[in-house]
């Protein structure tokens, strides 16, 4: 049963109980138990808000580009992407390459490339994965129990050269991180995405010093429940950064240098 169907059921249960409630002490008040329908519902994200760029054609291009790597397998995550595309934008005005630390199949960048034409930008995107899931050694005991038993990878690498081989501003960096990053000069967007803490924050120390004034981080994974510990972490780094951890209900998390005049 997917998140809607359930959301949509947990929903409908509490106007029913509050309804009952409400008639059994206050006999006067008169509550609906109807449930509204939601025009947006995926992946964990309830809304009645507005949400037209679902068919703005150049973000169904981008979104459909990257979903089409298997990325997301059977999933969306529509206003996910929409988040990392607008990051993307923004970012395509600062100083510095683009930096992707978890890959899997390549589908945040292929989208990111597509929507804000990258091979025009006379810029670099690094793409740094094992491509072939956890390194298993990173793990703390909490991470064994929980995140180990969630994902499952397979070896992606050729994959993921196959869809970029063509571009000639994306570069693909193998291995296990930090050991694998290496100094790409100033950066202007962050993606970090690798579910478990030890890697995601060496990440974002490593590139926190060259991240150009403006330039944002994005954090896949920050507003997860089943990925606490990284927020955790996260916040404490925000803390000795001195800077604000934007929380979103999508799961994301952004973070902007500061530094960069209006």
């Amino acid at each position: 049963m997917n998140f809607c169907v359930l959301f949509r059921k947990a929903l409908s249960w509490l106007a029913r109980s509050t309804a009952k409630l409400a008639a059994k002490w206050h006999p006067h008040l008169v509550l609906k138990s109807d449930v509204p329908t939601f025009p947006f519902c995926e992946d964990g994200l309830a809304t009645l808000h507005n949400s037209e760029f679902l068919v703005n054609e150049r973000f169904q291009r981008a979104y459909s580009l990257g979903k089409q790597t298997g990325s997301w397998h059977n999933h969306d995550l529509r206003w996910r992407i929409h988040v990392l595309l607008w990051c993307a934008t923004w970012a395509a005005q600062c100083s510095g390459a683009f930096v992707e630390c978890g890959v899997y199949r390549g589908g945040f960048a292929r989208a990111i490339i597509d929507y804000i034409n990258f091979e025009s930008l006379n810029k670099t995107y690094y793409l740094f994965d094992t491509f072939a899931g956890f390194d298993h050694s990173q793990f703390n005991e909490s991470e064994r129990r929980t995140i180990a038993s969630n994902y499952h990878y397979e070896d992606t690498f050729n994959a993921v050269r196959q869809e970029f081989s063509s571009m000639t501003s994306v570069r693909l960096v193998r291995g296990s991180i930090p050991e694998s990053l290496v100094d790409v000069g100033s950066v202007a967007f962050l993606s970090i995405d690798m579910n478990c803490v030890v890697p995601e924050i060496a990440a974002a120390k490593f590139y926190w010093p060259h991240m150009s004034p403006g330039a944002v981080m994005v954090l896949d994974d920050y507003g997860f429940t089943i990925h606490h510990q990284q927020k955790l972490a996260f916040d404490q780094l925000a803390k000795e950064w001195n800077v604000e951890i934007l929380s979103l209900p999508t799961g994301q998390g952004l973070i902007f240098k500061p530094g960069m005049s209006a």
